[in-house]
């Protein structure tokens, strides 16, 4: 039967394009968590290269062994790391993202530009057969 065929196939069409939008949220939020935890390991590294200012103040020396509230925590220390070491994964899977979602819209372009030819088709045939 051609009807269930068709429908079918649109809803594997309407599953595939969910899924590369799935995949495309899920990459730009990996993306993100990869810079933010950029930003965080370069910190971390910029604070422990600075040295720490002589003080020779005992009330100054208490506050100056307090960590900065633009220290990182422990946890986002290691969820860092781990993220950076997923870096060539990520940017992988971001490539492959931006290639599947360019071929899906090329595809639809095409459909579009298909089906606009044969309706202009059709209207100059329509218009051919009409008396004047």
């Amino acid at each position: 039967d051609d009807g269930a065929w068709d429908q079918q196939h649109t809803l594997d069409k309407l599953d595939h394009i969910a899924s590369l939008e799935r995949c495309a949220q899920t990459t730009l939020f990996l993306i993100q968590d990869l810079k933010s935890s950029t930003e965080i390991l370069a910190t971390l590294t910029a604070s422990k290269v600075v040295p720490a200012p002589a003080v020779s103040d005992s009330s100054s020396s208490n506050s100056a062994g307090l960590p900065s509230l633009r220290t990182p925590l422990e946890e986002d220390i290691e969820r860092a790391q781990f993220l950076t070491k997923l870096a060539p994964r990520i940017r992988r899977l971001e490539s492959d993202t931006i290639m599947s979602l360019t071929y899906r819209m090329e595809e639809i372009l095409k459909t579009l530009q298909e089906r606009r030819k044969a309706q202009s088709e059709r209207e100059e045939e329509n218009n051919e057969q009409e008396p004047p």
